[in-house]
């Protein structure tokens, strides 16, 4: 993993948030960034035949990323409206896949992410043009479909990445969560090439 540059060495570094996608890329300067690392949830699942009784999961949670972007003039209220017009969801479309750019984003391991809420807060003199919005991770298929069984207690080792270990034989519900990610269609056209770690803190200021 690339080095993280410390806020006390890089303060513009940690004021800017690179967002990369289809349409291209946009540098989000005056930005704060709150990261809530990915980490384990349980699920459950009832198992055939036995009254009553379920079968849990622990399964990988996705990160999820506030931002609050503040823009005090012309230039910078026109990059948020370009993050607004590249990058929000439309009704009857796929989430569009980022690769996103951040020293906290990369303590936390965290690379592609799709927008899942936007908010803004009327205009205020003294407070500038307020956009807050709201990031989840997004994970491959490969990488989220391992679930852990847990019966009495952890089960180290019992990965059912598989699709068995359900209900009936079912998928885990990790699995189908999977399967149901937003598509990286797209993402590729622009990505494609770059090498792991590409887009360090070195680069985050859009140049």
């Amino acid at each position: 993993m690339a080095k993280i540059p410390s806020p006390w060495e890089a303060p513009e570094v940690w004021e800017t948030l690179t967002l990369l996608g289809p349409q291209g890329r946009v540098a989000i300067p005056n930005v704060t960034v709150n990261v809530r690392g990915g980490g384990l949830e349980e699920d459950s699942a009832p198992i055939a035949g036995e009254n009553g009784a379920e079968r849990t999961f622990l399964r990988y949670r996705d990160a999820e990323v506030e931002v609050e972007a503040v823009a005090d003039s012309k230039a910078e209220f026109e990059r948020l409206l370009a993050v607004l017009n590249l990058y929000r969801n439309r009704r009857d479309k796929k989430p569009v896949i980022l690769q996103a750019a951040h020293p906290n984003l990369q303590l936390h391991g965290v690379r592609y992410v799709y927008l899942f809420d936007l908010e803004s807060p009327d205009f205020s003199r003294e407070s500038g043009f307020v956009l807050r919005f709201k990031l989840r991770e997004w994970q491959s298929k490969e990488r989220r479909s391992g679930t852990v069984e847990k019966l009495d207690g952890p089960a180290p080792g019992s990965l059912a990445g598989s699709g068995s270990g359900g209900a009936g034989g079912g998928k885990p519900s990790a699995q189908k969560a999977g399967e149901n990610r937003p598509s990286t269609v797209g993402l590729w056209s622009v990505a494609r090439g770059l090498p792991d770690g590409s887009v360090t803190a070195n680069r985050m200021v859009g140049r």
